[in-house]
């Protein structure tokens, strides 16, 4: 091959990765070229592959067992080491010894991208804008509630990259003993508009069915301010925990790996 035709096979290429990018968005195109693996302490496991997060299955434990990740405890950075997952995480340095962590907040991740892991603070109750959307939640949905009823948790983040702040907000009714149950996670912006992620309601006789939702990490893949959240699921009943994924798409968030794409079996 001479030199003429390496420069339009190289023009070619170039041009075939404009026009994708152009097509599909830059954002889009990062996420379709990359490769991305991120691991939790109760055995959660995500991956990005062919633009799309996908979670456990048997055939990839092997991308995460004896790999090297970039470990962080309590949101910091603790370092970069080996893992490998036997009813928790275990950590390795390069000769195999073992690294004791005093955490039980850990994740790992390794890949292509370049990632933050925000540090957030949670706050156990509302404020106003929090109790007044719960309370039109309520009322939409006929709960015989009230704003008392719930646990509420809310986390002050600017998601939307404005350099004002949002809120994020988890209010949770389950084993109160009253006639209704139900969660509902929401944003809401520095500008008032309200974003619900998700939300169950029932009756007291269904509430073993529910989970309790937290948002247990908040990271930035690609650093791009498009924050992706990881949303605990925690049953009492015999369905063990999830984890879901939550990803920011043509301005909303959209839930990208639910509970059932999780193999709970899995992580025992």
């Amino acid at each position: 091959m001479n030199k003429k035709q390496t420069r339009i096979i190289l023009i070619v290429l170039i041009l075939y990765f404009a026009i994708f990018g152009y097509i599909f968005g830059w954002h889009n195109f990062q996420k379709f070229i990359s490769k991305s693996y991120i691991v939790l302490d109760d055995g959660t496991k995500f991956m990005l592959k062919n633009g799309k997060w996908i979670t456990n299955t048997e055939e990839n434990s092997k991308l995460y067992n004896w790999q090297k990740f970039d470990i962080y405890t309590d949101n910091k950075y603790f370092g970069k080491y080996n893992v490998y997952y036997n009813k928790k995480l275990y950590l390795f340095d390069n000769e195999k010894k073992s690294v004791s962590y005093d955490s039980s907040d850990i994740m790992g991740y390794r890949g292509t991208a370049k990632i933050d892991v925000i540090d957030f603070k949670t706050e156990y109750s509302f404020d106003n804008e929090g109790i007044t959307a719960l309370n039109t939640y309520i009322k939409s949905k006929k709960l015989e509630l009230t704003t008392n009823d719930f646990d509420q948790k809310m986390i002050t983040l600017d998601y939307d990259n404005n350099g004002k702040n949002d809120k994020m907000y988890v209010a949770v009714s389950l084993y109160t003993g009253k006639k209704d149950v139900g969660y509902f996670v929401y944003l809401i912006s520095d500008s008032g508009k309200i974003e619900l992620l998700d939300f169950k309601t029932g009756d007291n006789s269904s509430q073993y069915n529910f989970c309790w939702p937290s948002i247990e990490k908040i990271i930035d893949v690609f650093k791009d301010k498009r924050y992706e959240l990881i949303v605990g699921c925690s049953y009492y009943s015999n369905k063990g925990d999830c984890d879901m994924m939550y990803e920011k798409s043509f301005g909303k968030y959209k839930k990208v790996v639910d509970c059932k794409d999780v193999d709970t079996e899995a992580k025992k």
